[in-house]
């Protein structure tokens, strides 16, 4: 379950083109890292996989079901499908909003009706799993970068996603919380979860994703295949200036 198929996406903010004609399918369970230059689009697909922005062309569907405007006017299907695949932004700013790190967690169970010791079991499993106990009482705001980071996955897992989503996963932290994050990563990855992810930082997502989507500065697919073969292919990301 969580398979994705984009055929031809389409994209533009205002006269500016976004993507252009953006196919792909990813299987239930896989694992893939979405790289370009600056300005190629990455950030603009993650959002429409997410169901935060709608395909101006082509079609998305998830495990064969059109995601579209209409789709996402339905609440009912709306609030089902945003439970089964999570976005972390790369700004946590932008998700944190609750006034300690165990509310922050426990928002979405809640919102899902879940029992108040089942979402209590989902926090502590959530807090445990990205070893932020000791932030449990703390408030989202006041703590590190790479804390927030933590945070904000764990409060997205809480939903038990099919399909986790993220947007430049290590930015901003320091090599020991990439390598932590990587770790968290490659484990759920390992549980069945799909992992969809963009990303520059190829040294410290090693191990994370099996496969590769490049996209252009001209916002298309240019290549898509085995993670490790593309990025140490120097001359070719040098040429679409990714490096």
């Amino acid at each position: 379950m969580g398979s994705i198929v984009l055929d031809n996406i389409q994209y533009a903010y205002g006269e500016y083109r976004g993507l252009d004609g953006v196919s792909a399918s990813i299987n239930a369970g896989a694992s893939v890292a979405v790289i370009g230059p600056n300005g190629s689009g990455k950030s603009t697909l993650l959002k429409i996989i997410n169901g935060l922005l709608v395909p101006s062309g082509g079609t998305y569907t998830f495990d064969g079901e059109r995601i579209d405007g209409r789709f996402l006017k339905d609440a009912k299907r709306a609030k089902r499908f945003h439970q089964r695949i999570g976005f972390v932004f790369q700004n946590s700013d932008t998700q944190l909003f609750s006034p300690t790190v165990y509310e922050e967690i426990a928002f979405g169970p809640r919102q899902m009706g879940l029992s108040d010791d089942e979402v209590h079991k989902r926090v502590l499993d959530c807090l445990s799993l990205l070893a932020i106990d000791r932030l449990k009482h703390r408030e989202p705001h006041h703590l590190s970068e790479g804390e927030k980071k933590k945070v904000a996955i764990a409060a997205v897992l809480s939903l038990n996603p099919e399909v986790l989503v993220l947007d430049e996963p290590m930015d901003g932290l320091d090599p020991k919380t990439k390598g932590a994050v990587r770790e968290v990563l490659i484990t759920l990855n390992r549980s069945g979860k799909c992992i969809i992810g963009a990303t520059h930082e190829f040294d410290y997502v090693k191990g994370v994703f099996s496969r590769a989507l490049v996209l252009s500065g001209e916002h298309t697919v240019v290549r898509e295949g085995n993670f490790e073969t593309i990025v140490r292919n120097r001359a070719f990301l040098r040429r679409h200036n990714i490096l």
